[in-house]
Order: C-alpha cells, then structure tokens, then sequence
C-alpha cells in the first residue's frame, strides 16, 4: 500500500506528491515483471560484488564501463577484456 504525502517546495508554492516505495523501483515504475527485473537486478549485483572481489585478490584492477547500444536492432552484448600490462 502506497502511503501518500505532500511536501512543500522551500522556493515555490506548487505542492509535490512523493510515494513511498513498494522497495521494487521496477514496481513503482509499472514495468512489466517487476519482480523478475528486482531478481535479475539483485543477482546481478552479487556477480559484480564477487567478481571484482576475485580479480582484486588476483591483484587485476577492474574497469566496468555502461554505454548505450552502437547500432540500432544489434543485441546488448557484455564484453570482457584481458589487458596486458607488458
């Protein structure tokens, strides 16, 4: 249940409407499987946790990197890349 309040602005009279959230963003954005998305979003996180824990103890830095897709229709992809330092 969404419990609703209004706050006021410190520089504006308009009222702001905040939503206290369900604790699933993707929920409260009225995704389709919302839970399926948090699930995936959770388990992802742990793998970069003890990923980048495993290749720091292997004394690796690591470097994640986001972008947008380079063409439109291609597949997200995931690359990983072993740079040698010699």
């Amino acid at each position: 249940m969404s419990a609703t309040r209004k706050i006021r602005r410190s520089n504006a009279s308009k009222k702001t409407v905040v939503h206290e959230s369900s604790g699933n963003v993707f929920e409260d954005l009225v995704l389709p499987d919302a839970i399926e998305r948090l699930a995936k979003a959770q388990l992802s996180r742990v793998i970069r946790k003890r990923l980048t824990r495993f290749l720091n103890k292997l004394d690796m830095h690591v470097h994640i990197q986001v972008r947008p897709r380079s063409k439109r229709g291609t597949r997200a992809a995931i690359t990983v890349e072993f740079l040698s330092t010699s």
